[in-house]
């Protein structure tokens, strides 16, 4: 059945869809060791995949949000569309379920390029799944992920991943529905050079990790990303993609975001990663949290799918600290749906407490 919640917070009409679910491998996890992460997960109950045709790891969950505000319908993320196979890729069958034309979305906010989060702007023939919408994109993560250079210093197995996000946004950008947001004065941004951060961050959260557990495997480059098509290079493909992606691009600040939407920077997940804050009341965060069983508990738990691990670790802290202090609504990308609930302090850490099916007004 079709995953579909709503939830009215005071003009906010918050309606969470589940795409679907990916196998996490347990070896992504850094910064604990082994025995501690099985007992956490066991405690959790969190369901393992041990065969086809999800493949094995831990049962993970990919969801989107649409908010309605005002004569807004704004979708944060889209899923995986057709880039991880058949356990993701149903936003559509999913928003049909929940009585959502696409056509009605007016805004698609994209807390970051990774597949499972950007292949959803395209139906299976490669066509606009939302052809009346502006995507908006923090503007660090195209500069980053529309970068040929970038994608030429990428490990071989994530090249693949820079043209997937190229042609999602394609055929917005050609018809000049693509915004690239620069954060104003209020959200901080990174000082140093990106490879300098990665560098210094990547040795500090492996300094982290070795203290945690000496035992544990060394980092994975992600496994995610899905294979090109056949008789295409991951190279090649990326830069058609890119060429066709990089026209019609706006560059605009948070002045021109939808009403009532600030783009919160949260970097280190990927080098350009944002979160959304709704009306200073509903947090969408996007991959803040990969690993609930843990990472609550140990924001410094992080994932081999970081790009800049201490960055990572830093915007988990801050919006922990953030969510709880300011009562916000949260609702994460990768939290067993629908994903919605506030996070506590409790102990040296912090605790997650899922949102309570309640009636719509």
């Amino acid at each position: 059945m079709p995953g579909v919640y709503r939830l009215q917070l005071g003009q906010l009409q918050v309606t969470a869809l589940l795409d679907g679910f990916l196998p996490i491998p347990e070896k992504t996890v850094q910064g604990i060791g082994r025995a501690e992460l099985n007992a956490a997960l066991k405690r959790a109950h969190v369901p393992q995949f041990t065969a086809a045709p999800l493949g094995t790891g831990m049962q993970t969950a990919v969801n989107a949000f649409l908010v309605r505000r005002g004569e807004r319908l704004m979708l944060v993320d889209t899923g995986a569309g057709t880039c991880f196979g058949t356990s993701t890729g149903r936003l559509l069958q999913t928003m049909q379920a929940a009585g959502v034309d696409p056509v009605a979305v007016t805004d698609v906010l994209l807390t970051h390029a990774h597949p499972d989060h950007i292949c959803g702007l395209l139906k299976p023939d490669g066509t606009e799944a939302f052809p009346q919408a502006t995507v908006w994109l923090p503007d660090d993560e195209a500069t980053y992920w529309l970068d040929e250079r970038e994608m030429a210093r990428a490990p071989e197995d994530m090249r693949a991943a820079f043209g997937m996000a190229a042609k999602a946004l394609a055929p917005y950008s050609k018809d000049g529905r693509v915004r690239r947001v620069v954060p104003g004065a209020a959200s901080a941004r990174p000082s140093s050079s990106r490879a300098g951060e990665r560098a210094s961050g990547q040795a500090e959260a492996s300094a982290s990790e070795e203290r945690a557990d000496a035992s544990a495997p060394e980092r994975s480059a992600p496994e995610r990303t899905a294979a090109p098509a056949s008789g295409e290079s991951a190279t090649e493909t990326g830069h058609q993609a890119m060429h066709r992606a990089s026209f019609g691009i706006h560059r605009v600040t948070e002045r021109e975001l939808p009403p009532g939407v600030t783009l919160v920077t949260t970097h280190g997940h990927t080098p350009g990663h944002a979160s959304w804050l709704v009306d200073g009341r509903l947090l969408l965060w996007g991959d803040i949290v990969h690993y609930h069983a843990v990472q609550f508990a140990r924001p410094v738990v992080y994932s081999s799918f970081d790009s800049i691990p201490a960055q990572a670790i830093a915007s988990r802290k801050r919006l922990f600290v953030e969510a709880a202090r300011q009562d916000w609504w949260v609702g994460g990308a990768h939290l067993p749906f629908p994903g919605l609930g506030h996070v506590i302090p409790q102990g040296k850490g912090y605790r997650w407490i899922p949102g309570e099916f309640s009636p719509l007004p």
